[in-house]
């Protein structure tokens, strides 16, 4: 008894059920119990656990196959966690800009305004809570995966002769395991972040008596609707629609930049002067770049600068 403790071979549906065949009508070499067998694959085909050129197929798969993509799904949350939270930094920076924004605006109106100021401070940090909430669910999602990883390739890793259970519980893993991979492209994380932007739709002298419709708090653009994308030097980037890129540190910058491009984002370690910029980018946004700037480094065009946290210049 003591032996079989030891060993996860318990069914992933009915936890309190021992796994004691593979369906091989389902993908994946899903392991089941006496409930799956008369329940949801009632009808299906099984392959016994003492089979040994299943188990042998499996083990070897787990082992050649599988890990190496684990350890890669790994590194892959790794960068997707740093992307993550370096948007969602520049959400809640974002955040505090709007929010001190607003309590600027509504102290001159503070008698008239009172009751709307306080709408819209409400409004900022509900939409900052759901980016919380997104943050939170990416993180714990992405821990969970982690965890179910390192757990089956810990315990099933360079295994070249393993026992029934050890058997059972690498089945187990490598079920679990092929479920993560399998939905590695169809989730996109960060496409959920909402970054909010506080607009001023009119002129404050001119709207006095109009206070109720001065402001309003819009869900922007998120940073990413779509995968993200390395592009090589040399690639044509003319035709890519594109309003919001970010750029790093890089040796060759492209040759030329969209005419959709409206808001630019430069990254810790750049350095090439800013003479590429077009003059359809209004927004620009500056960590802290490599790139020594000049009174005219600036083009002329640029109506919105931000010198995010990081930005160690004097001028």
């Amino acid at each position: 008894m003591s032996n079989n403790q030891q060993y996860d071979t318990k069914c992933l549906v009915h936890p309190h059920q021992d796994i004691i065949l593979i369906c091989s009508t389902c993908p994946n070499n899903i392991p089941v119990c006496t409930d799956c067998i008369t329940g949801i694959h009632i009808g299906h085909i099984f392959i016994s656990i003492e089979d040994g050129n299943i188990r042998d197929h499996i083990q070897q798969e787990f082992k050649n196959q599988t890990i190496p993509k684990l350890n890669n799904y790994l590194e892959n949350n790794k960068l997707i966690l740093g992307e993550s939270n370096r948007h969602f930094k520049q959400i809640h920076e974002n955040h505090t800009i709007n929010l001190d924004k607003t309590i600027k605006i509504f102290k001159e109106l503070k008698d008239i305004i009172n009751a709307k100021e306080n709408d819209i401070k409400r409004l900022l940090i509900t939409k900052l809570d759901e980016n919380i909430d997104v943050n939170n669910i990416i993180t714990t999602t992405i821990e969970n995966n982690n965890n179910i990883i390192n757990k089956a390739i810990k315990n099933n890793n360079n295994n070249n002769s393993i026992n029934k259970n050890e058997f059972i519980e690498l089945l187990k893993h490598n079920h679990q395991c092929n479920n993560i991979l399998s939905n590695i492209c169809k989730i996109n994380y960060l496409s959920e972040y909402k970054n909010t932007q506080l607009i001023i739709k009119e002129n404050l002298e001119s709207i006095k008596d109009l206070t109720y419709n001065y402001l309003e708090v819009l869900d922007d653009i998120p940073f990413l609707k779509k995968d993200l994308k390395t592009l090589e030097y040399g690639c044509d980037v003319r035709n890519i629609k594109i309003r919001y890129p970010t750029i790093g540190t890089i040796k060759h910058l492209p040759e030329t930049i969209p005419t959709t491009v409206t808001h630019l984002l430069l990254l810790d370690g750049f350095n090439q002067t800013l003479n590429f910029i077009p003059p359809t980018v209004e927004s620009l946004h500056l960590e802290n770049i490599k790139y020594q700037l000049k009174p005219d480094s600036i083009p002329a065009t640029i109506t919105e600068l931000s010198l995010l946290d990081g930005f160690d210049q004097s001028q």
